[in-house]
């Protein structure tokens, strides 16, 4: 039993041919999307981030919807089911990583996600992002992504019909027993307002991304300000990690491509864990309001290290300011 265990370690070494200091890899799938209505037997090509709006409008399938009254004209759309597909290459190099995430920054709304035909999500919300682990689902060569997206509009008289009183969505141009928009975490100004048209919309509104890592990745990055004045900055970078096992690491903040005296050596456990680092702009350029003075932007970058190798790296832009409420 030993041999054949050392044997399938082996295999899966030579499988994957994970290093657990290979740089992070993130690329968004921007490119070859297609869409069509759920049922229909052509496909259109897409643009992602966007809306079927906009792809509609974009292949000439309808007028302006903000046109006069072009907006009744394509009310059909929020009634239809929409399908939006694309396929991606995974190379060996990619094949090697332990873990494959599928990133998806900004649904809207009701939507089927399938990988390689398997279903990997059933989303509900606009508002929040989706990371989805799909290393055991891809394959070598071409992958396919398909979202089946439902109407949200069918899908909140569902929830409508459900209820046994009215409820006063204000905003929504609809009579009054056909207003759905709040039972959806959806933008409520696609219903309508009294400043725009009409345009219940569905799509991927934000970007779609691959993200492969072995051991560990940020997540997340926020740089809190701790004290601010013109002779120095103080900050806190705060990072959110996912390990797959215990690490150690070291960080280094960059700012503008000059690395700062502030690395931070540190254990992650497996699992979810923050990072707090602390750095400092010396004679800092603040940032001003229009007409007081200029507007500089700092560009913040966090390098976690392991073993001396850089693993990943993530940024942010800064303005260096002070806000007061004076009463």
């Amino acid at each position: 039993m030993k041999f054949l265990r050392h044997i399938l370690i082996v295999m899966v070494i030579i499988q994957f041919g994970c290093s657990t200091h290979q740089p992070v890899k993130n690329f968004i799938l921007d490119s070859d999307w297609k869409f069509r209505k759920a049922g229909d037997s052509l496909w259109l090509p897409a643009t992602v981030p966007g809306c079927v709006h906009t792809d509609l409008l974009d292949n000439k399938c309808i007028p302006d919807p903000f046109f006069r009254t072009n907006e009744l004209e394509v009310k059909w759309i929020e009634l239809s089911d929409w399908e939006y597909a694309t396929s991606f290459e995974v190379s060996d190099d990619l094949a090697s990583y332990a873990n494959i995430d599928l990133e998806f920054e900004g649904i809207d709304t009701y939507a089927d996600v399938y990988v390689n035909d398997s279903l990997v999500l059933k989303a509900d919300n606009m508002f929040i992002s989706w990371t989805l682990p799909v290393r055991s689902l891809i394959k070598k060569g071409e992958n396919s992504i398909r979202i089946y997206f439902y109407s949200a509009v069918n899908r909140g008289m569902e929830k409508l019909r459900k209820v046994p009183y009215t409820l006063m969505a204000a905003n929504e141009i609809a009579p009054l027993d056909e207003r759905t928009n709040v039972f959806t975490r959806k933008a409520p100004f696609h219903y309508g307002w009294d400043w725009g048209p009409r345009l219940v919309s569905c799509g991927l509104w934000k970007p779609v991304r691959v993200h492969a890592w072995n051991t560990i990745k940020i997540e997340d990055l926020y740089i809190k300000p701790v004290s601010i004045s013109a002779e120095q900055a103080s900050y806190k970078a705060i990072l959110e990690l996912f390990a797959a096992e215990d690490a150690k690491l070291d960080f280094e903040v960059w700012i503008d491509s000059v690395k700062l005296d502030s690395e931070n050596l540190t254990s992650a456990k497996a699992g979810k864990s923050t990072c707090e680092i602390d750095f400092i702009i010396e004679k800092p350029e603040l940032w001003w309001t229009q007409g007081l003075g200029g507007q500089k932007l700092y560009n913040v970058e966090v390098h976690m290290k392991q073993d001396g190798k850089l693993i990943q790296k993530v940024s942010e832009r800064i303005g260096v300011r002070t806000l007061k409420l004076v009463q």
